[in-house]
């Protein structure tokens, strides 16, 4: 039997290679509710500190799969087929220039305003219900974040941990993000 940190992805959250969009995010929902380090049945199984290691796995696994750029790469490094072969579209080279100026714009970014986290959300291909429905934030939230409309939004303590669970999803550091997104709201808000 593998380890997890032996497994791929597919075989991370259970799911076949050819896995579809709506799949890979139920597989991903399942997966980190299973694998809750808070979960008292996991102690006869997992010590705390290997399901929290469990859980980054999962979310490493899900922002690979969920974004059709980093999975095409994925999957040309299991096997040396092209990604054709699973059923992804490969980008042409604009696509390829557009994606890899973006992937660096990523790695690079420091302030999360909420047009920023719409444009990732829509290079990642979720949408707002996706979104929603593993984050269990309200998509009125999700828009108000995106759109910056702060006065739909709940109280500073509550929005951290909902931009930090969205910046998750994105495959963005939760903390840089939310600390950014809060900073950018609390000047706006000033005026």
């Amino acid at each position: 039997m593998k380890t997890n940190h032996q497994q791929n992805y597919y075989e991370l959250l259970d799911i076949p290679i050819n896995a579809d969009q709506e799949s890979i995010i139920d597989a991903y929902k399942k997966a980190r509710t299973t694998y809750n380090p808070n979960s008292p049945a996991l102690y006869t199984v997992f010590t705390k500190e290997e399901a929290v290691e469990l859980i980054k796995l999962i979310d490493e696994a899900y922002s690979v799969l969920s974004n059709q750029f980093k999975r095409k790469e994925y999957d040309k490094s299991l096997s040396n087929k092209t990604a054709d072969s699973v059923g992804a579209t490969p980008p042409n080279q604009t696509q390829s220039k557009v994606f890899s100026e973006f992937e660096e714009r990523l790695k690079n970014e420091t302030t999360f305003s909420g047009t920023f986290l719409q444009q990732v959300r829509l290079y990642r291909n979720l949408t707002v219900e996706q979104v929603a429905e593993v984050t269990k934030i309200s998509r009125t939230y999700i828009n108000a974040i995106e759109s910056e409309n702060y006065s739909k939004l709940p109280a500073v303590v509550f929005l951290r941990g909902f931009v930090s669970q969205y910046a998750k999803i994105l495959g963005l550091d939760p903390v840089k993000t939310s600390n950014s997104y809060i900073k950018i709201m609390q000047e706006n808000t000033k005026k």
